[in-house]
């Protein structure tokens, strides 16, 4: 189950507050007429912060994370296929750079900045602030030269205005803020998810037992590069598949996760040394930190301001009893059984 208070799922706040921003307009100002002071000014502070500026921003910040959510909910599921991940994350780089360079891609988010703004009645030509800056004042030492070009403020004008004064809103909203935006988001998708990243990912399955390119060379060829394991003695990996076909056809249980196949290796560490070592290594693996974030998540719903007075022993037993909630369900135990024999 993906979690709930992780930054890529704010697409769903982002699609609501679009979709109910009259209902929230409307329900602010009633609250900005209360007789409550303190409600009443929040409220207002906040009614004056909802314009034409963050409604286009809203509609972009929607935009790009419903690209981004169907990612975020594979990587944070427990049985994602990680080939898939990388060409989900390959898309999605791909989805964005269009959309970033491509002009036609922006056109088309653009008409949908125009068409929500306009239905919300908003000057769409008023969103973005026409605040002019300050003319810099000449030192008096150059009073009597002519001044070609300043160092540093390539972005004025010659009579020290901003050049971004002059263009349109369409511009500013892609040079100040969608491109900023996806320049960020795309520097750290490709830091993450670079080229080692993205071939010990592919290289995983092959060697889950359940995989049906389980002990492939040419898939798992990646991972034994990345960590400078022997090919000569990867090559006869077919013999580990008679073995492990034998071996059930003798009527002894199959592996079903890389834990028992990695298992099944040990007896033969000697003669499969190689194998048994990338096994181990990719059974430690951590491939995302959901699990650990979810942990934390779990604190903060655990431990909240009504139930602050709670001693670290009770903390730590409610944490893991909802973190490992599927195992309860197993063991056949009520939580408060477990509860007083932890205790």
């Amino acid at each position: 189950m993906a979690c709930h208070t992780r930054w890529a799922c704010r697409v769903d706040a982002c699609r609501v507050m679009k979709d109910r921003f009259p209902v929230v307009v409307r329900l602010l100002g009633e609250i900005g007429n209360e007789d409550n002071a303190d409600r009443a000014v929040e409220a207002k502070g906040l009614l004056a912060q909802l314009d034409a500026n963050f409604l286009m921003k809203l509609v972009v910040f929607s935009d790009i994370l419903t690209k981004t959510s169907q990612l975020s909910n594979m990587l944070q599921s427990t049985d994602f296929d990680l080939a898939k991940a990388v060409e989900l994350t390959e898309t999605l780089i791909s989805l964005l750079e269009d959309l970033r360079n491509n002009p036609v891609s922006f056109d088309i988010l653009w008409g949908r900045i125009e068409n929500t703004v306009e239905e919300q009645g908003f000057d769409i030509d008023m969103a973005v602030s026409t605040q002019r800056k300050m003319k810099r004042r000449l030192p008096e030492h150059f009073r009597d030269s002519v001044m070609l070009e300043s160092v540093g403020n390539l972005g004025r004008s010659a009579d020290g205005d901003s050049d971004t004064m002059g263009t349109d809103v369409k511009d500013q909203i892609r040079v100040n803020f969608l491109y900023p935006a996806l320049d960020r988001i795309i520097s750290e998708m490709n830091r993450r998810f670079n080229k080692k990243a993205c071939n010990i990912m592919r290289s995983l399955p092959s060697f889950h037992p359940q995989s049906p390119i389980l002990l492939e060379y040419e898939t798992m060829e990646g991972f034994a590069t990345a960590y400078n394991a022997n090919r000569e003695d990867l090559v006869h990996m077919h013999s580990v598949k008679r073995l492990l076909q034998r071996r059930e056809k003798e009527g002894q249980e199959p592996p079903h996760s890389l834990l028992e196949f990695a298992n099944s290796l040990k007896p033969f560490e000697e003669a499969f040394r190689e194998l048994y070592r990338l096994a181990k290594i990719a059974l430690v693996l951590p491939v995302t930190s959901a699990a650990c974030e979810r942990s934390f998540s779990t604190l903060t719903l655990i431990k909240t301001l009504v139930r602050n007075f709670m001693a670290n022993s009770r903390l730590s037993i409610l944490a893991v009893l909802s973190i490992e909630s599927h195992r309860v369900e197993k063991s056949g135990l009520v939580r408060g059984q477990i509860c007083e024999r932890a205790q």
